[in-house]
């Protein structure tokens, strides 16, 4: 089970709060942020860099596209991402192969990360046994 937690300006120790009320399990992060991530590691969370490298975003966003994804009916931001998650088309309707910014993708990217890196380890991670 993937869970998320949208708030702006949220600072990491209290971010780090949040998430030790969860149950533990590996958390994907942004591997652009390497302090924020060395920051709650501190605080006792196994928080791990999300895998990037070259056409890391066409390649999630495919690995995403082919899985089946579940959530819940208060899963409301996620559901709407989901449906509206689309690729950025040229003037002359091609499509570019990225992301379209214009897409609200905070999830669907958080989404993104974690099941393409845990794709990449081959992990079996079972949330069941943590």
């Amino acid at each position: 089970m993937m869970r998320s937690c949208i708030q702006t300006e949220l600072l990491n120790s209290h971010l780090a709060t949040s998430l030790l009320t969860m149950p533990k399990a590996p958390i994907v992060a942004d591997s652009a942020e390497p302090k924020s991530i060395a920051e709650l590691q501190q605080q006792g969370l196994n928080v791990i860099p999300c895998e990037k490298g070259a056409d890391s975003v066409d390649f999630g966003i495919k690995h995403v596209q082919g899985l089946p994804i579940s959530y819940t009916r208060r899963s409301t931001n996620l559901h709407r991402e989901y449906e509206n998650y689309a690729w950025k088309v040229s003037k002359d309707g091609e499509t570019v192969g990225i992301e379209d910014p214009k897409c609200a993708n905070r999830l669907m990217s958080g989404a993104r990360y974690g099941l393409t890196t845990f794709a990449a380890a081959g992990s079996t991670f079972d949330p069941k046994r943590e």
